[in-house]
């Protein structure tokens, strides 16, 4: 007895040490214990040829569990990315195939020791936490190798599906629950669905643009607010808008690199470099790009009148519709008197809205761990703090007036992060939004109209979940 509680002790504290240095790796707070274990085992198919894996074999507990339930060591296949819980694995089941190796590389990993057919696959990976294209990455080649009836057992303690069903065409369901955990985990058991397609169309007759048979061709597209430069930049989902839509003219409404902020720290992702390049390869293919600096890339502002790689730099421009109406556009912070005449409160708000999106994230983590919807802070203040409201509304109607001043039909702008299109006692006011929060863009079709975009909705994306550079890079190759 003495011996068995000094092993647990030295197997708890060393995936302790692990789940300290990788808690999101890890995913659990404990180690399985052999409830968790033999619940796992319960629905094991040892009745199906192939081989058994084990994703995520920790310190062995279900791996002992699946021994106990009759699966013969030399059929197990367990997988363990740390070396060092590896190395106990061997130690303690010498029989069973331990890999050392990650998740995301299955593919090739079974490839290589030519696995050629899988009768189950268990895992206790925190896979809820994988970007969609890490889930299909571990997923897709394990159900080739199940085939038909083959059936995918996942540990979780994230109360809802870890595995997105829809993106990656599974139907699942729990099977089981063991409250002896701390915390309580769900055991979910998933089996490729005949075709989710049809039914997802049925349900959603509106289905927009979430599939699309090619690239969405407009007159014109105004985008602004993208903010490339910091971590709030939502590169990814506008790549995807780049890659799915084409046009004569686009117009790059200000605030495009956020020159404040790279100031204070430097941040630069891939995608944000993907962007430029995205749009530099717009304008070798004939899209003429006009680009008119905002407040936080106002150094540009001393090149107008310029052309940089295709790219022409203009203070502000007049576009002129496919139906004749005239449209001043310009960024619009000449318009917001905090910008204009105490810079250093708009330093200190630019600080104050980074510590919302920063909040809304965390947020948002949560809400998302609790299987409810995305839910932006931001705009739940822009709309209901009063003073927040009077500024957007004087906003507007100081742009309208200018508008009017000019003799224009309308304004197209950005600045505030609000897509909106109205009429204002005869002048239209147009705001394309920003690529932090909504992921919007304002549209001219070819007959004139204009449309605002919301893209993430019309393309039913998951704000934490956006389309992975490979697939970007892939579409691209299509192209």
């Amino acid at each position: 007895m003495r011996a068995r509680l000094e092993h647990r002790a030295a197997e708890g504290a060393l995936f302790f040490r692990h789940w300290l240095r990788h808690p999101l790796g890890i995913g659990a707070m404990l180690p399985s214990s052999l409830a968790v274990a033999r619940a796992m085992a319960c629905d094991l198919p040892l009745d199906r040829p192939g081989a058994v894996l084990e994703l995520g074999g920790g310190t062995g507990v279900v791996t002992l569990g699946l021994l106990e339930a009759g699966c013969p060591p030399e059929r197990l296949i367990v997988l363990e990315r740390e070396t060092a819980l590896a190395a106990v694995l061997r130690r303690r089941f010498a029989r069973v195939h331990t890999i050392e190796g990650d998740a995301r590389d299955i593919e090739t990993i079974l490839e290589q020791r030519n696995v050629t057919r899988l009768a189950a696959v268990v895992s206790s990976l925190p896979i809820k936490w994988f970007p969609i294209a890490d889930q299909r990455a571990v997923v897709a080649p394990c159900f080739a190798l199940l085939g038909e009836g083959g059936a995918l057992l996942q540990l979780t303690n994230a109360l809802v599906s870890p595995l997105d069903r829809d993106a990656l065409d599974l139907e699942g369901a729990e099977t089981a629950r063991i409250w002896t955990q701390f915390p309580p985990v769900q055991l979910w058991r998933y089996w490729r669905a005949a075709r989710l397609a049809a039914s997802r169309d049925k349900a959603r007759p509106d289905r927009t643009m979430n599939e699309f048979d090619g690239t969405q061709r407009y007159r014109t597209i105004w985008i602004s607010d993208i903010h490339l430069g910091t971590r709030g930049c939502k590169a990814d989902f506008l790549l995807d808008f780049l890659r799915y839509t084409d046009s004569e003219y686009l117009y790059l409404v200000g605030d495009i690199v956020d020159g404040w902020r790279l100031r204070k720290s430097w941040y630069w992702a891939q995608s944000h470099n993907d962007v430029i390049q995205k749009v530099l390869r717009k304008a070798r293919k004939g899209t003429k790009v006009i680009y008119i600096p905002g407040n936080h890339d106002e150094w540009l502002r001393d090149y107008t009148d310029h052309h940089f790689g295709g790219v022409l730099l203009l203070g502000e421009a007049i576009h002129t519709t496919a139906d004749g109406k005239k449209l001043l556009v310009i960024h619009g912070d000449a318009f917001d008197g905090v910008v204009r005449y105490a810079r250093w409160l708009a330093l200190l708000g630019d600080w104050a809205y980074d510590l919302t999106l920063q909040l809304n994230n965390i947020f948002n983590l949560a809400r998302r761990h609790l299987g409810y919807p995305y839910w932006s802070l931001s705009a739940y203040l822009k709309s209901r703090v009063k003073n927040a409201v009077q500024f957007v509304g004087d906003y507007a109607r100081a742009i309208a007036a200018e508008a009017r001043a000019r003799q224009v039909d309308g304004i197209v702008c950005g600045h505030i992060h609000q897509a909106e299109m109205r009429d204002m006692d005869g002048v239209l006011y147009c705001n394309d939004g920003d690529w932090v929060e909504s992921c919007s863009a304002l549209v001219e079709h070819f007959d004139g109209r204009l449309e605002i975009l919301h893209w993430m909705k019309l393309r039913a994306f998951d704000p934490f979940r956006p389309p992975s550079r490979e697939e970007l890079v892939l579409a691209d190759e299509e192209q």
